[in-house]
């Protein structure tokens, strides 16, 4: 019927991409063609302008869009709350992550999979900064909060703070600094992101920092040397919670510390979302939440 198609078409043309609809759909690219293919022979009226691997909308198309879209919206919202109280959400969640995310977001992606056994989740952590509908991402974390217009929206759930740490083993071998000074006697390693700037700018402790005997781009590796006894490094508390714990780290100066990058979600605009997607939002927020009290 063309109501089917004319949610098609509003679910193409918020996508963006064919592909990117048809991941966020479940259903093969040619199926979505099809079905705007028949609605513009119904209405007699070109509604993309299409090019071997993208399209654009005619200004008919575009028109139309802005039309429907708030109906269909409606109509979704409707049908989600028929199935609110229903089965847990399932599917696929396709999620993207600053590869210095990782360790942060282990805990809760792995409670979030006993909450949620029937969602799927592909998890890709990377440096680059990816575009939730052209890469067909569900939800995105970011150290930003920079947006695209009104189609996304970005909560802030935590803000980094750098410490300094050491293994008690390095600690009684070298001693343990009472004073920034005392930095200059020791083995420093920092985190430097490009390797070829200063591994730590400005130097919050020490200038001794700026000549750090190690200089790593990751911070999981950089804690694997500190626990191995390299010597006394930066880390950002999350990343020390486990190894505090267990006594394989320990806090040096704790007087000190340094205020760093924030972590957003980042995920589409939108009245109604998939429910998969609602529920991780909610409980990737409450999980932040009661983490930093």
């Amino acid at each position: 019927m063309v109501l089917d198609e004319i949610g098609l078409f509003a679910q193409v043309a918020q996508a963006g991409t064919l592909a990117a609809a048809a991941r966020r759909l479940g259903v093969p690219k040619s199926t979505l063609s099809r079905a705007i293919a028949r609605l513009e022979a119904k209405t007699r009226v070109p509604l993309l302008y299409r090019s071997s691997r993208s399209f654009t909308l005619t200004e008919e198309g575009r028109r139309f869009f802005e039309s429907v879209a708030p109906h269909v919206a409606g109509l979704e919202e409707a049908a989600a709350h028929l199935g609110s109280g229903a089965d847990q959400p399932e599917g696929t969640l396709r999620l993207s992550a600053p590869l210095a995310s990782g360790d942060l977001l282990a805990d809760p992606l792995a409670r979030f999979n006993v909450r949620a056994p029937k969602v799927r989740l592909e998890i890709e952590l990377s440096s680059r900064k990816v575009d939730l509908v052209r890469d067909g991402f569900d939800v995105t974390f970011r150290g930003t909060p920079a947006l695209a217009g009104d189609a996304l929206t970005a909560k802030k759930l935590t803000e980094g703070v750098l410490g300094l740490y050491a293994a008690p083993t390095y600690l009684a071998r070298r001693g343990t600094p009472t004073d920034p000074r005392d930095l200059e006697g020791h083995d420093l390693v920092a985190h430097a992101p490009s390797l070829k700037a200063s591994p730590l700018r400005p130097a919050p402790v020490h200038a001794a920092f700026i000549t750090a005997r190690t200089a790593v781009n990751e911070f999981g590796f950089l804690r694997s040397l500190l626990v191995a006894g390299a010597g006394v490094g930066v880390l950002p508390a999350s990343h020390a919670v486990r190894e505090l714990g267990d006594g394989r780290l320990v806090r040096v100066l704790p007087g000190w510390s340094h205020s760093i990058g924030r972590l957003y979600l980042v995920y589409p605009t939108a009245r109604t979302l998939p429910r998969r997607v609602a529920v991780f939002r909610d409980f990737i927020v409450e999980s932040f939440a009661v983490a930093t009290g």
